[in-house]
């Protein structure tokens, strides 16, 4: 009773002395979209290269982003230590190609919070995407466009960002003059270059298109395995191995094995079971794995609630030793 009043009493003086409530950070609370605080926004403009679009040609279609003040998205490619790159997506429209976005190198950037070197975009960054007008009859049609990245503050804090956007085009016969929309926009742009780029990269895709799929689940595999290797995991196997035979043991003590495999298949399938939880949980809020804990809210709950099933389970110790 009094080692438990006595650890009770130093958890009320640390709390007491502020180490662990949630206050005044250099580390901004955890950003859930659309559900505890208001996510920075990302600006996207579509501008086309010409204006109308004739039938049967090609233009380039300028991306504009413009990142909030304080805040980045990582560079395509990105060649530094950490964070998802920014991806431009086109999204299918019949009569329409689309060729290999074309993306600035980016800044170099040196972050203190993760001693790491990368390559971002900041302020206005211009991205382009070479399009071709094929079976389209003249009219107007509807470009849209997906986008995803990581997007990170400079107090350390990141999200996941996505975020869509759209544009309609009018396309024209080809007997009518298109006039150059923004030429300053498409100063120095080789969309012949990046053409080509595309018709490489679409060969290399057809040839490796069956292994996207293996490569993940063989990569999650090796991780699952090198993490059984912990200092953390490894001196709970045999823990729990002696727990669960102890659970299937008969009354003259050997374990029965129909009933070791029935929970040893129940064990597993439990992991699966909170993983895949956690994962459908950080896929609906966009959370990048280990993200909540960047929130001091989240922390803090997390906090108090070890401390409870830490005195919960001294109180049960306590009373089987009596």
């Amino acid at each position: 009773m009094k080692f438990r009043l006595s650890i009770l009493l130093l958890i009320v003086c640390l709390q007491a002395n502020g180490q662990f409530v949630p206050s005044v950070s250099p580390t901004p609370g955890l950003m859930i979209p659309g559900v505890l605080s208001a996510d920075p926004v990302v600006g996207i403009e579509l501008i086309p290269q010409f204006a109308p679009i004739a039938a049967g040609k090609s233009f380039g279609l300028a991306v504009v982003l413009t990142v909030p003040d304080g805040w980045h998205l990582y560079a395509n490619p990105n060649k530094g230590d950490f964070g998802l790159k920014t991806e431009i997506i086109p999204q299918h429209v019949e009569g329409l190609g689309f060729g290999k976005v074309i993306y600035p190198p980016g800044e170099k950037y040196v972050d203190k919070n993760l001693n790491s070197t990368d390559y971002i975009y900041r302020g206005r960054v211009v991205c382009y995407v070479p399009v071709e007008v094929m079976t389209i009859e003249a009219g107007s049609v509807l470009l849209e466009f997906e986008f995803k990245g990581q997007l990170c503050g400079e107090a350390g804090t990141c999200m996941q960002w996505q975020d869509s956007a759209s544009a309609e085009l009018t396309i024209a016969t080809a007997a009518m003059e298109a006039k150059l929309n923004r030429p300053e926009l498409f100063e120095g742009i080789d969309l012949a270059a990046a053409w080509r780029e595309t018709d490489a990269a679409s060969a290399t895709t057809d040839q490796f298109a069956s292994d996207e799929w293996l490569k993940p689940i063989l990569f999650a595999l090796i991780a699952g395995l090198v993490m059984n290797l912990m200092p953390c995991v490894w001196p709970i196997i045999p823990i729990v191995v002696m727990t669960l035979m102890k659970q299937c043991s008969t009354q003259e003590g050997q374990a029965n094995r129909a009933e070791s495999i029935k929970v040893g298949l129940a064990f597993a399938a439990g992991i699966l079971i909170v993983f895949a939880g956690l994962a459908v949980v950080m896929s609906v809020f966009k959370l990048l794995w280990g993200q909540h804990f960047q929130s001091n809210v989240f922390k803090f709950v997390l906090l108090n609630y070890f401390y409870s099933s830490a005195f919960i389970l001294v109180g049960w110790a306590s009373a089987h030793a009596v």
